[in-house]
């Protein structure tokens, strides 16, 4: 599938949006350092929006302080630019790594790459019909 992208992360106003859902992949650095990427995870956050991040991008809700205390997984692997493996960077972050294909811990859905996301799909459809 293609996507036409008509918005930059930058013009993002939190408030226009129900979800937010962070697409991980070899990009995720290149997302992660971008500062707009991780204050619309806090934003979305704060303000008690639907935040999903499947594969290596939760690590992005980890830089923005959103899993502490919170229950997540992500793709294990290494991450080059922390030097560790990406669970051990989320439990640096505070989260509790789960291991589980799909977690849910209140409005935060976190799924560990592509075989699950049939899984995480459903798990946002059942959060954004409830």
């Amino acid at each position: 599938m293609s996507v036409n992208v008509n918005i930059s992360l930058e013009e993002i106003n939190v408030k226009d949006y129900d979800i937010f859902v962070f697409i991980g992949g070899p990009g995720t650095p290149i997302i992660r350092k971008d500062a707009n990427a991780v204050r619309i995870a806090k934003e979305a956050f704060d303000n008690k929006k639907i935040v999903a991040a499947i594969c290596w991008a939760p690590t992005i809700l980890a830089k923005a302080g959103i899993l502490k205390n919170r229950k997540a997984t992500v793709w294990q692997g290494n991450d080059n630019e922390y030097g560790m493996l990406t669970s051990e960077y989320l439990e640096k972050q505070g989260a509790y790594y789960t291991g589980e294909s799909v977690t849910k811990d209140d409005n935060i859905i976190t799924a560990d790459g592509p075989k699950s996301a049939a899984e995480f799909a459903e798990k946002i459809l059942e959060v954004l019909n409830n």
